[in-house]
């Protein structure tokens, strides 16, 4: 799924025999923050997680129409936990996974002097509040004469941001391609905005995967 003239767009489908989800250990992970804000994330109460897993991954479309390339545009509420990072103009994509948490990749939040492999001399030094994510719709430009029905989705600040310390001491190269955002205030969930579900880290998965995703489709101009 990619963000084609603004619009998101169903474009790619996978499939996976083994899955594992990966563990991260605390003690390698950095934070960005606003000063004078807590190192760590929020954690979910009991009923706040009850209340996710009530909900979680399930999407109210009735579509189940996919194409590999040059792929039709997503309807609202189709893939609800899919969010843009940035404003009018998404540069990445994230996936929300509680009502104030937002899972993305690393690369994302950083900044580098080469951008190919092996990354170099990142940089992690940028103001988390000037981070926004934009959610619950499906087409993100202003402009009529590319989203005929106008910008549906809404925009949220983040907090804070959680990533492994080894991705960019690596080069980018060796996993960990991970970071978690806090946002500033909760979502409100509803049939456009809900989270997916996150499985046990002992979880197996054997089935189809879709990969989502704001940013170019074949043969057409991306303004992500």
């Amino acid at each position: 799924m990619e963000i084609v003239n603004g619009e998101l767009k169903v474009s790619k489908k996978i499939l996976s025999e083994d899955y594992e989800v990966p563990q991260i250990n605390p003690g390698s992970v950095q934070y960005i923050l606003k000063p004078g804000d807590f190192i760590g994330l929020s954690k979910l109460s009991e009923k706040e997680n009850d209340e996710i897993q009530k909900i979680c991954g399930k999407s109210d479309s009735d579509s189940r129409q996919f194409k590999v390339a040059m792929g039709t545009r997503a309807l609202p509420g189709q893939f609800p936990w899919v969010v843009a990072l940035g404003d009018e103009q998404a540069y990445c994509t994230g996936t929300i996974i509680s009502s104030r948490h937002i899972i993305t990749a690393a690369h994302c939040v950083s900044e580098y002097s080469y951008k190919f492999l092996p990354c170099r001399d990142a940089t992690i030094s940028l103001d988390p509040s000037k981070l926004k994510i934009s959610y619950g719709g499906v087409c993100l430009r202003y402009d009529k004469d590319w989203c005929l029905e106008g910008r549906d989705m809404k925009s949220a600040k983040v907090r804070k941001v959680m990533l492994p310390k080894h991705f960019n001491d690596n080069g980018c190269e060796n996993g960990g391609d991970i970071a978690i955002l806090e946002l500033d205030q909760d979502l409100e969930f509803n049939e456009k905005t809900k989270p997916i579900c996150i499985g046990h880290f002992s979880s197996t998965f054997e089935g189809q995967l879709f990969d989502l995703g704001f940013g170019r489709d074949e043969g057409m101009w991306s303004f992500t």
